[in-house]
């Protein structure tokens, strides 16, 4: 039997555990965006499409309080489909859900961060350069690589920051992306001291 998700309470709990992270100045991330509660799948083995239990009230009142608030440093995406929203990308990878909606609709600022691009629902769709080149378009920051799916990779970081480069130089990611990007981060950083 699933629970029902009370989002107020999602929210108040939410917000007492951030305070106590941050009054030990410990950086938060909440997750996963746009809303993970109404999926019946599981992520880490292939996509998730919640297009017909999503609901946007309830899944973005905490996000939308928690911003409102001043209390969110990182919002960690979710590899979920919602084909009324996006009909071609999960979350991680959808300008609508990370610009229109999270930066647009609900003026979120912050970091945004993908769940980890090597979990089924987009290692098994996507190639490792496609998925790294639509997230940061997408509005990702920060990329996670687990490395723990596979065979460990030693030089995954590298791999990646050579697909971006190679990204750039084609024109299939922009300057632009990347300062807006490396700006989020620094000031993170400077408010936390880092």
């Amino acid at each position: 039997m699933k629970t029902k998700i009370v989002p107020v309470k999602v929210y108040e709990h939410a917000g007492y555990f951030i305070d106590a992270m941050h009054q030990y100045n410990i950086i938060t991330a909440i997750k996963h965006f746009p809303g993970h509660g109404s999926s019946t799948e599981d992520s880490h083995l292939g996509l998730v499409d919640i297009t017909d239990t999503y609901n946007e009230e309830v899944e973005l009142f905490p996000y939308r309080k928690l911003i409102e608030s001043s209390k969110t440093d990182i919002i960690m995406t979710a590899h979920v489909m919602n084909t009324n929203i996006d009909p071609d990308n999960p979350a991680t990878l959808s300008s609508i859900f990370l610009k229109d909606i999270l930066r647009g609709r609900l003026n979120y600022e912050g970091l945004i961060v993908s769940d980890d691009m090597q979990m089924g629902a987009i290692a098994t769709y996507f190639g490792f350069e496609e998925a790294i080149v639509r997230a940061i378009n997408a509005g990702c920051d920060l990329l996670i690589f687990s490395n723990n799916n596979q065979k460990y990779d030693d030089d995954i970081a590298q791999k990646a920051v050579e697909v971006i480069k190679k990204a750039i130089k084609e024109g299939k990611i922009t300057e632009e992306e990347i300062s807006s990007s490396y700006n989020r981060i620094k000031e993170l950083k400077e408010k936390y001291n880092i």
